[in-house]
């Protein structure tokens, strides 16, 4: 029986098509963040396998293993020699990351302490979030995500970071989690009660 052929589809009304079926990356990295993680000597043939099947589309995040998901992604492209043309790249933000200590639970940090402004989505967590999200793979990322909405942040502050980060950076494309659709879609009523047509 032939393989069936994977199918592109427009990510939401952008002009941007992704693979219907996306690979996640949460797996991948170290099992010192979660035992059930796959290492990279594992994960790197499944992305290869993906590739090469007509997955495009791969899911990451800075949080998952602290940033080792996002470098296996990035050894995955050198290794198997993948144009990055040919990839859409999903990363999100929000959480805070130790890049020193992958053991750190992910649900242990808040923005205060020795994590203060290392945390949510402050214009400055955001900037520095996608910077690393950038640095670790070493390339671009096409699609920002939000992890989750940031409470402590004002939403006004939130939308203007993010399409600023969309200005400097030329991401193509921000969407939020599913489970926050209604939250981030009061954030979109504010460019017009802020008078910035930009947003």
């Amino acid at each position: 029986m032939a393989a069936q052929k994977i199918q592109y589809v427009n990510l939401g009304k952008s002009g941007l098509k992704v693979s219907r079926v996306i690979l996640g990356t949460m797996g991948f990295g170290s099992d010192k963040w979660q035992q059930w993680i796959t290492d990279e000597e594992a994960s790197l043939p499944i992305l290869e396998h993906a590739y090469k099947n007509g997955i495009n589309t791969w899911d990451t995040a800075d949080i998952y293993s602290h940033g080792m998901s996002e470098r296996i992604i990035a050894k995955a492209i050198k290794q198997y020699n993948i144009p990055r043309n040919k990839l859409v790249l999903l990363s999100k933000c929000y959480n805070g990351i130790n890049e020193e200590d992958s053991s750190i639970p992910v649900a242990t940090f808040t923005n205060d302490g020795e994590m203060v402004n290392q945390v949510g989505l402050s214009r400055k967590h955001v900037f520095d979030a996608v910077e690393k999200s950038v640095g670790r793979p070493g390339t671009y990322i096409d699609v920002l995500q939000i992890h989750r909405l940031d409470r402590e942040t004002p939403r006004e502050e939130i939308m203007r970071v993010l399409n600023d980060v969309v200005e400097k950076d030329g991401l193509g494309t921000l969407v939020p989690v599913p489970w926050q659709l209604g939250s981030f879609s009061r954030c979109r009523t504010l460019p017009r009660r802020m008078d910035d047509t930009s947003l």
